[in-house]
This record gives C-alpha cells, structure tokens and sequence, in this order.
C-alpha cells in the first residue's frame, strides 16, 4: 500500500538555491531566521533521516512569500490478521520491559534521532559525546546496554569498549555493548568482536535491524 504524507504551511518559503540544503543538520536558510523563528536547524535533517529509513525520501516544493509543501510516500504492507503483525514483529519479546541504554555518538542528528526511537519504546535514555564520556558514565551508572559509534573524537568506540570491558569484574554479567558504524566492510564485525562487543549493526541505522540484534544479542546473554 502506498500511502503519500504532505504538509503544507503558508510561511516564508524557501529560494531555490537554499532547497538543496536544508536538509542538512544546522542548515536554516538563512541566519536571520533562526533569530526571527527560532528553531535549530535539525529538525528536517533527523525527519528525513527517518523517512530514509523507512524507505522513503523526504522532499520539498517552496516558493519564496508564499509558503512550502514538504511530502514523503511509504510503502507498507497490508495485513488482516493482528496476531501475525505481532509475531513479525522484532520488538515482541525484549522491547517489553524498558531498558537503560547509553547511548555514545558525536552527531548530534545521530543522538537525537536514537534517543526519540528507544523513548518511544519505553526506555531510558542517556548520551555521551564521545567514548570517554561514555567510560565516564559507565563508571558511574549502571546500563542494560551501549550503543557504542565506532568513530568519536577523543576516544574511539573500539578503545572505549575495551576500557570499560577491563574495568569490569569478569565474575559479573558484563553490559553487552552493540557497535553502530558506517564502515560496513569485510572484517569490521570481527574487529568489533575483538574488542569486546556483543553486536553490529551499520549505518544509516535501519529501526527493525537495529531491534533486531538488540534481542539477539540481550537474548544471548540471557539464556
């Protein structure tokens, strides 16, 4: 079934060479209309990052004084039977009891677009800029999981990962920690591994991938 959103507003509009751009995080058209309407550029970036994700491509149609119409078309799957809808779905089984989840990614497009998708499904949500806030938080909280970015400044998800690994008693459950990457190439799962982690999903993170190994590997550590 493809079904097409659209919304329409009657603001400022958008010059054609600016359309190109506002996409991007932290791209307002024009300097002046942060001041005026406020706002901080990145709330298109993470809805098209979402529309992207769902298959979708997020697109807009401006005219300067007269306002813009920004639309996106989703397929979905058309299903009679509720029951097989739940038992399709990936989040049935550990996505029912909320979680705490450290979150350690530099983007901020990257965060925000994380943390809206696990609070929506009823977790805890806290982020770190960067591994060695992470290791940081990791001393002195306690997380059902870390989503760990693999390229952050400061400390690296691969370092970061093996210092929290060093730091905690081999006797304890350790925390699983799930890699997010963009280099989805051959090795990198294996250099994650070696570093400690429990899991791999790349980027741009699809939702249902991304759940998925959530209950593979919470399911693997818990038998």
């Amino acid at each position: 079934v493809n079904v097409r959103f659209s919304v329409r507003d009657t603001g400022i509009g958008i010059s054609p060479e600016k359309q190109a751009h506002i996409f991007g995080a932290f791209s307002q058209a024009d300097a002046s209309t942060t001041r005026d309407y406020g706002g901080t550029g990145l709330g298109l970036a993470i809805s098209g990052q979402i529309v992207q994700m769902m298959g979708g491509e997020l697109t807009v149609q401006s005219e300067l004084g007269k306002g813009s119409v920004f639309d996106f078309m989703i397929v979905f799957k058309r299903s009679q039977d509720q029951e097989d809808v739940r038992k399709d779905n990936p989040l049935r089984e550990v996505f029912l009891k909320p979680l705490r989840i450290l979150v350690a990614e530099d983007n901020v497009v990257n965060q925000r677009l994380a943390e809206r998708l696990l609070k929506k499904n009823n977790h805890d949500v806290t982020i770190a800029q960067n591994g060695q806030t992470a290791i940081d938080k990791h001393e002195s909280e306690v997380f059902d999981l870390i989503l760990m970015d693999v390229q952050m400044p400061i400390v690296d998800g691969f370092e970061a990962t093996r210092i929290i690994r060093a730091m905690q008693d081999k006797s304890l459950q350790q925390v699983p920690i799930i890699a997010m990457t963009a280099n989805a190439m051959m090795g990198d799962r294996e250099r994650c591994i070696d570093a400690g982690m429990n899991g791999y999903v790349s980027k741009p993170i699809q939702v249902n991938d991304l759940f998925a190994e959530i209950n593979r590997v919470l399911g693997d550590m818990n038998p």
